[in-house]
Formats: C-alpha cells, sequence, structure tokens
C-alpha cells in the first residue's frame, strides 16, 4: 500500500556521493512474512501520451529480502540512516 509512482530527486548518500533517487515515504505492507521489492524505472511522457498506450521500461531491479513483522513481534528499534533522519526533518 502507498504511493506506487516517485519522482526522481537529485539528492546525496550517507557517504556524501551525488546520485538519483526515488522516495516512497508512505509505502506499507497489511500482512507480515518476507518480501521483495520490484522496481521499475518507465519515462512517462505526460505530454504526447495517448490514453491506452503503454510507456517504455528503461530498467528494473529486485530489492533484497526483508522481513516485517507483526507489531507484538517487534522487539527493537532499527537506528535511523542520516538520510532518513533529515528527510523527516524537511517539513
Amino acid at each position: 500500500m502507498g504511493t506506487l509512482v516517485a519522482s526522481a530527486s537529485k539528492a546525496r548518500n550517507q557517504h556524501g556521493q551525488p546520485g538519483i533517487f526515488f522516495a516512497f515515504p508512505d509505502l506499507s505492507c497489511r500482512n507480515y512474512g518476507r518480501y521483495r521489492l520490484r522496481f521499475t524505472l518507465m519515462i512517462l511522457d505526460t505530454i504526447s501520451s495517448v490514453p491506452g498506450t503503454v510507456s517504455p521500461i528503461v530498467s528494473s531491479a529486485m530489492s533484497q529480502v526483508f522481513e516485517v513483522y507483526s507489531a507484538k513481534d517487534f522487539v527493537s528499534l532499527v537506528l535511523l540512516t542520516r538520510y532518513s533522519f533529515n528527510s523527516m526533518l524537511i517539513v
């Protein structure tokens, strides 16, 4: 659940290296278990696109496996990375 599309943003990673990032701040999961995410980079041309046409896929990648815990089984708080902490301060 959450926003399924994100625009590219220029930023620096936790090591200060510049890059292009896609943020999904409201991504959530209703069921606990082990999951992977598939990311597909597409060119969405809203000016010349025709309804019903398919946008070209530029690239695609899979995330590493991650685990979603139920609230009662979650026992520790993961430390925030510098990027996620800083992004929470920007309002």
